[in-house]
C-alpha cells in the first residue's frame, strides 16, 4: 500500500479543528486523535487542544473513545499524564 501524506493538508485540517475543538463531542476527539495517530502527525498545538478537550469531556467518553485517544497518544510516543491518568 502506498501512502502519500498532503502536509499542507493535515496542517490545514488541524488549524480548522483547532478553531472548532470547543464544539466537538468525544467521538469528534476521539477520531481524530485517531487520524493524527495513524498517520503519525506530531501537531504540538492540536495534541494539546485534544488533551485539554478530553480531558473536559472524560465522562462522556465511552471505552472505544478511550481506547483511541490512549492509542493515538502512545503511537505519537506522547505521555500526557493528566489524560492517561483520566483515561
Amino acid at each position: 500500500m502506498l501512502i502519500v501524506l498532503d502536509h499542507p493538508l493535515l496542517d490545514s485540517i488541524a488549524a480548522a479543528a483547532l478553531s472548532k475543538i470547543a464544539y466537538f463531542d468525544a467521538q469528534d476527539i476521539s477520531n481524530l486523535s485517531w487520524s493524527f495517530g495513524t498517520f503519525s502527525i506530531m501537531n504540538a498545538p492540536l495534541l494539546e487542544a485534544i488533551s485539554a478537550a478530553a480531558l473536559c469531556r472524560i465522562a462522556s467518553y465511552r471505552p472505544q473513545n478511550m481506547s483511541n485517544t490512549a492509542w493515538a497518544f502512545a503511537t505519537l510516543g506522547l505521555r500526557d499524564a493528566p489524560l492517561l491518568h483520566a483515561i
